[in-house]
């Protein structure tokens, strides 16, 4: 800032110079204080009336735009065009003069003549003239201070004014900041998208700005306070500026909500609630993701052959070998940032990767069949959630399949034979391995490798002589066994290692059905005591389940009784209900048992079915119903569940009964036919031991058997209620000569002592089980002998002279054994001497009468 006209005095230009100065800074200061003053007053103004009066968007945009008017003519008349405007020297100097007499225009006048110079000399004056005034000029101006000539004055009063407004500004801030701050956004933006300031407050739950997919509902929630204000308002704006009122729904006092549903396009809402409008809130309307294109790529194992294949735009399911690389490649309706492929055998999901704009691919081998879809997330984090899901088909190298043709599933065989196992295996491709696998009372499983021709074949017939004596088998033990046959594809190391990585298959190993045979013993005493136990320990097992039923089944009865009747609650109902779950619930693993010891029986596993009927259904349902008891409620309310278990327990317990029954019948069968079995064994090894006994022994023997045989036909006569008196005294001389041969026996023993000891052995305990056999069946006639012989005359039927002639042989006690048999033939005597108690009437019958009685 300087004098513009150079010759003015430099005294005189710098006195002016610090005026100008002077006049610029109150200038300044004054305007920006009027500015000032007039913006505050103008701002509380507008926010006032915003805060009292609810104004739609134009009217707020006309108060801010007056108030920016007014202060900006405010600012351009006090502030900007005073600043901006230059004073004239003269006039400053003039302005002095006044406020300072004594300089007598001395100052004004020099500087009107430094600006006539270039005037006509008649005009301007002489030069001596201006310069005595110049000098005048100078010598006076020099006490004179021009700064006072422009006081402060005159700024005070905007300065008060404008401070007063700032104060109230700044304690309306400090008060209600958050209300001023956002009135003072209205009202500097009003355009702007905020929240008009009431004494309601509606807060909008986040997230107030909406994302939603395409096609979706949103849902709109917010808070209201006061609670007492009972209605809200939503606004949608579903075009430009054409906004929709809907009423919102109040759960609870406070809380007002609205779901938009089928949200297709971007659209904003506002809630109006008492006084109070919220800011505009944004609902962006996003389409999710989806799959446009499935292509697939198939890379076969190598040992089949099979050359890759490809499947170009594919419906999508996966269908393939076990073992074989999948290429999955998906094309996306956008771009995603995450790509994974759910599926099932997968642990976690499979991470696709990019392979050109919208495609991402995927590796793997196929393992296991199940489902698969693939999954997309955009960068909001939608997802395609309504992706179809697919089906991966892992078709399975087929197993080997194999037989055994002989012997049949379950035989009987002594622990030392050799049996022949015959093996039919048929493969897809080839069989690499063959074994038998095998167990022992259902023990630790054990294989040995069959060797045979023609691996790799897919057909091998093959019968091996398994030698069941290096088992070290005893009687009683239950052998199961079944072949196994292992194919040719690539071995990746034990059976049981995971599978590779490039995803090939293991080998697969069939089985053929499990056959059983049971263990016999050479003596048939010691194979039916324990087979006995075996039968013995089954009937325990349906007994304890039986015991169990029928305790269920007394607690459920007098329900069903009482609850036929619609009888009130009865204290005991409770209790009977317990007790009847408690017996279920114990029944429940005999059951199991149970079926698990006829599935492994050879012989009562018949009666397997309907076991696991009383295991898996009767028993469960029975416990179901049970549990539908209605506990301390009358139990005709429990009508129907006490009448099916009441029902289910009776069908068990008649199975039980059936089972028992079946059991008893297929017990004597089998002991039936062991009892032939073991006699036509016997008949075998008498035969072939004949041969090595001389012949005057083996002569002897057979008369002694043919006389037993004659014994046994005595006593199926009295079995038959068909015997007469002579038939005694022909038993009786039978007993005599049987005496005799065995004291004949007896006395040609010395002759015999050259002779080989195993053989007489042998024939001895041939003589003693036929002994043992008419002991027996000679029992087993008692009860068929009606009316009872009296026995203070007659005496008993000699059965325990036989025992004890039985015995004494037993012990080869031979003379003790001929007193034995002689006091039995005095017995038999006796009684052919009694006179006899039955006849036989003419049609059959038997009837006792004195007068029919013979000697």
């Amino acid at each position: 800032m300087t004098i513009r006209d150079e010759r003015i005095p430099p005294a005189i230009g710098e006195k002016l110079l610090e005026l100008l100065k002077r006049f610029k800074r109150i200038v300044l200061f004054k305007g920006v204080t009027i500015t000032v003053a007039v913006f505050l007053g103008t701002m509380l103004a507008g926010i006032a009336l915003d805060r009292l009066f609810v104004m739609v968007t134009p009217v707020r945009v006309l108060i801010s735009a007056g108030a920016l008017a007014v202060t900006l003519l405010t600012a351009t008349v006090y502030w900007l065009g005073p600043y901006f405007r230059r004073p004239d020297e003269v006039t400053m100097a003039a302005t002095v003069e006044e406020r300072h007499p004594e300089l007598q225009e001395r100052v004004s006048s020099t500087i009107e003549f430094v600006r006539d110079e270039e005037e006509r000399p008649e005009f301007r004056g002489s030069q001596q003239m201006r310069d005595a005034v110049a000098r005048e000029a100078v010598a006076s101006v020099g006490p004179v201070d021009f700064l006072e000539v422009i006081s402060a004055e005159r700024a005070r009063k905007s300065t008060m004014a404008a401070g007063f407004l700032v104060l109230v500004t700044a304690c309306l801030a400090a008060l209600w900041w958050t209300d001023f701050r956002q009135l003072f956004h209205r009202f500097a933006m009003p355009w702007a998208n905020v929240a008009r300031v009431s004494t309601t407050k509606i807060v909008v739950h986040e997230p107030a700005d909406k994302l939603v997919a395409k096609g979706e509902s949103v849902h709109i929630a917010a808070s209201v306070t006061p609670k007492s204000v009972e209605e809200a308002t939503l606004y949608v704006e579903i075009e430009p500026e054409r906004w929709i009122p809907v009423k919102m729904t109040s759960a609870e006092p406070g809380s007002f909500s609205h779901r938009i549903t089928d949200v297709t396009s971007d659209m904003r809402y506002q809630i109006r609630a008492g006084d109070a409008i919220t800011r505009r809130y944004k609902i962006s309307a996003v389409p999710r993701p989806h799959l446009t294109r499935i292509d697939l790529r198939y890379e076969y194992p190598e040992y089949t052959k099979l050359k890759p294949k490809e499947e170009l735009d594919a419906p999508g399911d996966i269908r393939a070998l076990v073992g074989t690389q999948v290429t999955l490649t998906v094309t996306s309706s956008k771009h995603v940032d995450v790509a994974h492929l759910e599926m099932s055998g997968l642990p976690r999901p499979m991470e696709m990767r990019p392979v050109a704009p919208r495609r991402y691919q995927a590796k793997f081998p196929l393992q296991t069949s199940g489902l698969y879809v693939p999954r997309f997330q955009d960068e909001y984090g939608f997802t395609n959630q309504d992706e179809e899901v697919r089906q991966v088909i892992a078709d399975a190298d087929a197993r080997p399949v194999v037989k055994i043709t002989r012997p049949e599933r379950n035989i009987k065989l002594h622990w030392a034979t050799r049996l022949p196992v015959t093996m039919e295996v048929t493969d897809d491709f080839g069989v690499n391995e063959l074994a038998i696998v095998y167990s022992v009372d259902e023990g630790e499983e054990k294989e040995f490798p069959i060797p045979f021709t023609g691996i790799g074949s897919p057909v091998v017939n093959r019968t091996y002589r398994w030698g069941l004596a290096a088992l070290k088998l005893r009687p009683g033990n239950i052998l199961t066994y079944r072949a196994k046959a292992t194919d040719n594809r690539p071995l990746l190391g034990t059976p049981r290692a995971p599978r590779s990585p490039e995803g090939r298959p293991e080998p697969n190993v069939g089985f053929s059905a499990a056959h059983t045979i049971v263990i016999t013993s050479p003596r048939y005493d010691l194979d039916r005591d324990i087979r006995r136990e075996q039968i013995a320990r089954i009937k325990r097992a349906m007994a304890r389940l039986k015991e169990q039923l029928k305790g269920a089944k007394n607690n459920v009865a007098p329900m069903k009784k009482y609850a036929a009747e619609r009888n009130p609650i009865q204290e005991w109902q409770d209790r009977n209900k317990k007790a009847a779950q408690e017996h279920l619930k114990n029944a429940a693993p005999l059951a199991k048992d149970l079926t698990g010891m006829l599935e492994k029986d050879p012989l009562l596993d018949v009666l397997t079915p309907k076991s696991r009927d009383i295991e898996t259904k009767h028993i469960p349902e029975a416990q179901k119903a049970t549990d539908k008891v209605q506990a301390n409620r009358p139990l005709h309310l429990s009508e129907k569940p006490i009448e099916k278990a009441d029902k289910e327990l009776d069908e068990a317990l008649r199975k039980l009964d059936e089972m028992a029954a079946e059991m008893k019948r297929l017990e004597a069968q089998e002991e039936e036919e062991r009892r032939i079995a073991e006699l036509a064994d016997r008949e075998d090894r008498l035969a072939a031991e004949a041969e090595k006994v001389p012949p005057d022994q083996r002569q002897l023997a057979n008369q002694l058997a043919d006389r037993q045989d004659l014994l046994k036909d005595i006593l199926d006569k009295i079995m038959d209620e068909q015997f007469r008196q002579d038939a005694i005294q022909q038993g009786m001389e039978e007993f005599k000569d049987l005496h005799q041969d065995i004291k004949d026996l007896l006395g040609k023993e010395k002759d015999l002592k050259g002779r080989t000891e195993e053989e007489i052995r042998k024939k001895l305990d041939e003589l003693k089980q036929r002994q043992r056999d008419l002991n027996q069946e000679a029992q087993a006639a008692k009860p068929n002998l009606e009316p009872k012989l009296d026995d203070r005359k007659a005496g008993k039927i000699p059965e325990d002279a036989m025992k004890n002639a039985l015995q004494a042989m037993e012990e080869n006690k031979f003379p003790q054994a001929v007193k034995q048999q002689k006091e039995a033939e005095d017995q038999m005597r006796r009684q052919a001497d009694a006179p006899s108690l039955v006849s036989l009437s003419p049609t059959g019958g038997s009837r006792t009468s004195r007068d029919d009685r013979r000697p």
